[in-house]
């Protein structure tokens, strides 16, 4: 497997975990070290993937995940719900910057314009970056091969295997005990939501880490001098 694949394979990875730790965290109001926690942990996936695309960061651009790391730190003594929505603003103005200079753009000779046009392109990559990541022509589709696929197979076909016992046994419990049933029952009402929020931030995230990684939407400068 090239390290371009590995890379793709190490996005979809780090998307779903932050999905999945996102619905755990950023479900409770309001955000306070929950969030700081969660974006530190995302500024830390950007940190560890831009290693592994150097370009992205390259000379010295890597001060932009200082004020990334930073702004979700100051949740964790910012009461004011003001300093809070300031603090989130400073928090997607680097991610918008951060963007800016991975797709060529200079950020010291930008305009304002150019600034916007970074701000839209990191939108647009969190918008439908993820649907390029899974669905076109990536490496990490092209790298799989029968034997992933047969495993896969497998996977599955033991899971629809142990799906009928599994729901036999859970009704007997259901009808036996009523405070398993309640648990069951709370479960499965809650399970839709989980799986919604987990989707949609592993979507944008993935989106977006695909676009400050991979992505030439949009030609904003030269690569020859990026600071």
């Amino acid at each position: 497997m090239n390290p371009t694949a590995k890379l793709e394979i190490s996005v979809l990875s780090a998307a779903l975990t932050l999905g999945i730790l996102g619905d755990a965290l950023l479900r409770c109001f309001p955000w306070g070290v929950n969030f700081a926690l969660w974006a530190g942990l995302f500024a830390a996936a950007i940190f560890f993937l831009g290693r592994a695309r150097p370009q992205a960061f390259a000379r010295g651009g890597a001060w932009l995940l200082l004020p990334i790391a930073l702004s979700p730190l100051a949740f964790l003594w910012h009461e004011s719900p003001a300093l809070k929505a300031l603090n989130v603003l400073c928090l997607l103005t680097a991610l918008s910057l951060a963007m800016l200079r991975a797709q060529s753009g200079r950020l010291r000779t930008s305009s304002l314009m150019q600034y916007a046009l970074g701000s839209l392109v990191a939108g647009f990559n969190a918008a439908f970056g993820m649907l390029s990541l899974l669905l076109g022509n990536r490496e990490w589709n092209k790298t799989a091969g029968w034997s992933e696929l047969r495993k896969a197979v497998a996977v599955l076909l033991g899971l629809a295997l142990a799906i009928p016992p599994l729901l036999i046994f859970g009704a007997l419990f259901m009808g036996a005990d009523a405070v398993f049933r309640s648990l069951v029952v709370r479960f499965l009402q809650a399970v839709p939501t989980h799986l919604l929020l987990t989707a949609f931030i592993a979507y944008i995230v993935g989106g977006y880490l695909r676009g400050l990684l991979f992505g030439k939407d949009l030609n904003l400068g030269t690569q020859k001098r990026l600071l």
